[in-house]
């Protein structure tokens, strides 16, 4: 039974991104969080993530804003390390 507690206690994953970064992005932003509401002409921000970080990327669908993905301390991100993430989605929107 020890045995197999211990096995099952080193299986648990460790959490892969800083824990409240997504809120403290939004804040920083004045962003609201996204529930699946129209962006229409709105800032918003996408969040991708690779094992380890999560990145963030300001967009707009109506006007071209120059790509420069941060994380979460709002540090430029190097391109390499962006191509790598997968994209999450939208979690945040400007009010309206």
């Amino acid at each position: 039974m020890c045995c197999l507690m211990g096995a099952l206690v080193s299986c648990q994953e460790e959490p892969t991104v800083v824990e409240g970064c997504d809120e403290a992005v939004l804040t920083d932003l004045g962003m609201e969080p996204y529930t699946d509401q129209v962006t229409n002409c709105r800032n918003y921000v996408l969040r991708y993530e690779t094992n380890s970080e999560a990145y963030y990327l300001l967009a707009n669908d109506c006007a071209d804003i120059a790509a420069d993905p941060f994380d979460c301390s709002f540090e430029s991100v190097s391109q390499t390390a962006f191509d790598r993430a997968t994209l999450i989605g939208i979690i945040g929107v400007d009010p309206e």
